[in-house]
């Protein structure tokens, strides 16, 4: 399966912004970490935090996929600087209707592509405890744990 990784054009990242603000809300109310009327602020503040410029941010692609010239999802990718020696994943999206079919792992494989041809060599991700879909794609793909945080629920 072959999927074009292709720069976010202003519409898709309307789309894309809202999205990514709406999942990552969702994750960490499920993840424990945020208060349902809380998250959505949270995810809204951080989101504009890291995307000051939207799709014009320095050191960040938005990247949409396409397979067969549909766009099936959409790529967060932040390049190396002076806070960070890799590259770094913020979010990989698949259109619901288009998920289970391997559009994430083709979308991960081209990213690895255009990544290596602008000479980066590693790629970094958090990903979500509870999210077991994401983290057997990133472990099948050769993701190894860098670092692990734990929480137990009291009483």
């Amino acid at each position: 399966m072959s999927v074009e990784l292709r720069a976010m054009t202003p519409a898709e990242y309307e789309k894309f912004a809202t999205q990514v603000i709406e999942d990552y809300a969702a994750q960490k109310v499920l993840s424990g970490e945020a208060h349902p009327e809380a998250a959505v602020g949270y995810a809204r503040e951080e989101t504009e935090k890291l995307l000051p410029d939207g799709i014009r941010t320095a050191d960040m692609l938005l990247l949409t996929g396409y397979a067969d010239n549909q766009p099936i999802g959409a790529l967060w990718l932040a390049l190396p600087s002076p806070q960070r020696t890799q590259a770094w994943i913020f979010m990989l999206l698949v259109d619901e209707t288009q998920r289970g079919r391997g559009y994430g792992r083709a979308i991960m494989v081209a990213a690895e592509d255009v990544l290596t041809a602008r000479g980066i060599h590693e790629l970094g991700l958090n990903v979500f405890g509870h999210n077991t879909v994401a983290r057997r794609l990133y472990e099948d793909l050769g993701y190894q744990v860098t670092a692990q945080q734990m929480a137990k629920r009291l009483g």
